[in-house]
């Protein structure tokens, strides 16, 4: 796959675009107003006499702890690229939020045949097409493919192409395209901060940004908080050198790009993102992110990933660098892969992807609690590459057309999965799927497989330690409950609470029918039991508690060091097998 951050060097000359001529130092105030309709830039600033535009903040210096206040009700078609350390964008006023829009009209089409229709885009510096609408509606992105009809080939109505290399816009439309309105983005970002830090963006909407709703890069001390961000990417960039006649396309909702450290994002709406919803990316050497926290948020529709932790190679650029202390608390992401860019490269679209590329670098303290990962076109949660110890805990993976988890890396060792208090069910492929000859090996612990189409649990080159202990495997049809395609090492698979089902073990080339059978080929599980009453209380209507009569209740061991079950409480001892203690 080609990697999609090497556009950066090509847009850098491009960040100073918010306004012209020398900056004035503005210090005789902290705070500032700014009011699209009754504001003049030629005024102090006050709330009495407000500024007009975005660009006078870019184009001012500001010498303390500075606020801007944008009107509520109002909206700005520009890009607000922060020019000073110690700033908090905020709203005042009455009404809705505040909103900034990157996207304008588009008309005047030439017909080309075969119900396809092009205009060529006048794109100024600072410029790039990204998204494209008709009559409000997303059109469906579609990569340019050498010419019109390759491109189009097989394409439904509502869809669009851009040729980079000579500025033209193609689309599909569902009718005659002068009797629609057309809306592109072509301003890059929504927020900009390079360098900065004390940064505070709120109550905000943010939405049609060619390249990026909120970005900082190498910046320190940045939130984002109470803000909706929507679709945002699709900029062209460049020629794909790996690939071509393919282009490189790009676009994230909230992205911490490089050297950024203690950066929070809470309380945000983040909805069709050509890329990832949110973002710790690192793509240049010797740069180290670190302390990031994702909270209290909600991710929709985004055609990477919903939250994307990389460290990426950059066309084998990139050495030397590190991510460390990564948190996602309270983060739902619904329907990854599944908005107007479709999944990006063709097979990403992932709930959550954490992920080292080759060479890179490494990550360490990456953790994921109490989040849910529904509906993703691709894994619920991709693991790969030199990331230390995941900790995924309290947290549900369900109907994602991949596997819910998946864990694969031919040469990592330092990668390792804590798993715990988890419902995995209903996913298209495996519950989890591991592959990972040398790596550290997982940690699954209290955990509830239900109903994933493929197999609940499924092992294939393990080297490392394998503990399974504790954990509630049920269908309520016939399914393989734990596969393994070879003898295990270094394992403990203990605990453990199954339903009836035929062939319920593969291991080792061997299909076991119960567990007694499994038992006795392999010695695993000795405390477990296999009897059928299992008793969830609803299982196929999401609920995983036990009832009274559970086998599984007191079943497990006391000394894997979990102690608060999926929905808070916390287990007895002895605990109970499966998420939930009752």
């Amino acid at each position: 796959m080609f990697n999609k951050c090497v556009f950066y060097f090509l847009i850098m000359s491009l960040v100073a675009c918010g306004g012209s001529g020398d900056p004035s130092v503005v210090n005789s105030s902290q705070s500032f107003y700014i009011d699209a309709n009754a504001g003049s830039d030629t005024n102090d600033g006050s709330q009495d006499f407000p500024w007009q535009t975005i660009s006078k903040i870019n184009s001012s210096s500001f010498t303390k702890q500075t606020t801007v206040y944008l009107k509520r009700g109002q909206s700005w078609h520009e890009q607000l690229i922060l020019p000073s350390s110690d700033m908090t964008i905020d709203a005042y006023g009455s009404g809705s939020v505040p909103r900034l829009n990157g996207s304008f009209t588009i008309s005047n089409w030439f017909d080309e045949g075969a119900g396809i229709y092009s205009r060529v885009v006048s794109l100024k510096e600072a410029e790039a097409l990204g998204n494209l609408s008709e009559n409000g509606a997303m059109m469906f992105f579609i990569p340019w493919n050498t010419d019109v009809a390759t491109t189009f080939s097989g394409a439904a109505s509502g869809s669009y192409s851009f040729q980079f290399l000579t500025n033209a816009l193609y689309i599909k439309p569902v009718a005659t395209p002068s009797t629609n309105v057309y809306l592109a983005s072509l301003l890059l970002r929504g927020v900009y901060a390079l360098n900065k830090s004390n940064i505070i963006i709120q109550n905000l909407g943010i939405s049609r940004y060619s390249l990026q709703g909120v970005e900082f890069h190498d910046c320190v001390n940045c939130s984002v908080n109470n803000i909706t961000v929507s679709r945002i990417g699709g900029a062209v960039i460049a020629g794909n050198v790996a690939a071509p006649p393919d282009f490189l396309y790009a676009g994230n909702g909230i992205d911490f790009s490089n050297s950024c450290s203690a950066g929070r994002v809470s309380n945000v709406s983040v909805s069709e993102i050509f890329d990832s919803c949110l973002a710790v990316e690192v793509y240049l050497s010797n740069n180290h992110a670190s302390s990031i926290e994702f909270a209290d948020s909600q991710l929709d529709r985004c055609g990477f990933a919903g939250v994307e932790i990389s460290l990426l190679s950059n066309l084998g650029v990139n050495t030397n660098s590190t991510i460390d202390g990564v948190t996602v608390l309270s983060v739902d992401v619904n329907q990854a892969g599944k908005g107007w860019s479709g999944r990006r490269y063709g097979i990403d679209g992932h709930g959550m992807r954490i992920i080292a590329d080759n060479g890179v670098g490494s990550m360490s303290d990456v953790s994921v609690k109490s989040s849910q990962v529904k509906d993703s076109a691709g894994e619920g949660i991709k693991l790969a590459g030199e990331i230390g110890v995941v900790k995924l805990h309290q947290l549900e993976l369900v109907s994602n057309d991949g596997s819910g988890i998946t864990f694969s890396d031919p040469l990592a060792s330092s990668l390792r999965l804590d798993l715990s208090s988890s419902i995995i069910h209903k996913n298209l492929g495996n519950g989890l799927s591991y592959n990972a000859p040398f790596a550290a090996g997982m940690h699954i612990y209290q955990n509830t497989f239900f109903d994933n189409a493929v197999i609940n649990l499924s092992i294939f080159n393990q080297g490392s330690e394998m503990d399974i202990r504790n954990n509630l495997f049920f269908s309520s049809s016939p399914m393989t409950h734990i596969f393994v395609d070879a003898l295990l090492v270094n394992a403990i698979i203990n605990n453990n609470c199954y339903n009836d089902t035929t062939n319920m073990f593969g291991y080792n080339s061997v299909a076991y029918s119960d567990l007694a059978s499994f038992n006795a080929a392999s010695s695993f599980d000795a405390n477990g039991v296999g009897d059928g009453i299992v008793g969830l209380v609803d299982p196929l209507n999401g609920d995983f508690s036990l009832q009274s009569i559970s086998s599984c209740r007191g079943l497990g061991d006391v000394n894997t060091g979990v102690t608060i079950d999926y929905a808070g409480k916390l287990y007895v001892s002895p605990p109970s097998s499966g998420a939930h203690e009752f």
